[in-house]
Parts: structure tokens; C-alpha cells; sequence
């Protein structure tokens, strides 16, 4: 995995750490299981589908702006059941990369944006559920 992680839980435990290089893996992996469950709930009945695809969109834009960490992504086995938590592992990955944007850097630009699509796709994630 690309952050030595196998679930969101541990997704999240990689947030905190505090060091950058983990913090921006673990947020390549935050992004990616945002897609994971947009892409596998967006057609599923009981979503805004416009709401899935524009978390899909904002995880994806934002996960390229982060350098491709080592290993490979946390598999998510039940997509609906996560999305709750990847709401979550969005919202922080949000703030973590924000504060590494707060430290200045040639990429403190990137990370702002970064950061922002973080929280757009929680946003819509959290919001897709259909009335």
C-alpha cells in the first residue's frame, strides 16, 4: 500500500503522524478511496448522481495533484458501508494538507488546491445521499 495502510482507519492514523511525506501518501490514498465510493455508489439507487460524480471529479483532481506514492491504494470492500468514514478521511486529508500548505514551499499552491478538493469531495460525498 502507499502509505502502509489497509483501511481508512489506518488512512487516517497516517494523517495524523504529522510527517509530510506520509501525510501526502496518505492523502493520494484519501482521495483515491473518495472515487473508489463515489465511482461504486453513482448509480446505485437512493444517490444524487450529480453529487457522486462531482465528489468522483473533485478526488480525482485532486489526487493528481499530489505526487504518486510507492505501493497501492487501500482496497475498499463495501463501498456504501465506507463511504461515512471516507467522508471523514476526506475532511482531514482537507486540513493536514492545508497546514502543509501553511508552511510555505514551491508547492504550497498546489497543496492549497489540493486541499480544497479534499473537502469539495466530502462535501458531496456527504450530500449524495437522496431524499
Amino acid at each position: 500500500m502507499s502509505t502502509g495502510t489497509s483501511s481508512l482507519a489506518d488512512v487516517a492514523a497516517a494523517l495524523d503522524g504529522g510527517d509530510r511525506l506520509a501525510v501526502l501518501a496518505a492523502s493520494w490514498d484519501a482521495f483515491d478511496a473518495g472515487q473508489q465510493v463515489a465511482d461504486a455508489v453513482a448509480w446505485q439507487p437512493g444517490y444524487d448522481e450529480l453529487q457522486v460524480l462531482a465528489a468522483a471529479e473533485a478526488a480525482t483532481a485532486g489526487r493528481a495533484l499530489l505526487p504518486l506514492p510507492a505501493g497501492r491504494p487501500v482496497a475498499l470492500l463495501d463501498h456504501e458501508a465506507a463511504l461515512p468514514e471516507c467522508v471523514g478521511v476526506l475532511e482531514k486529508a482537507g486540513r493536514c494538507l492545508a497546514a502543509l500548505a501553511e508552511g510555505g514551499g514551491e508547492d504550497a499552491e498546489a497543496l492549497r488546491a489540493a486541499a480544497a478538493r479534499a473537502v469539495g469531495a466530502a462535501r458531496c460525498l456527504r450530500t449524495a445521499r437522496a431524499a
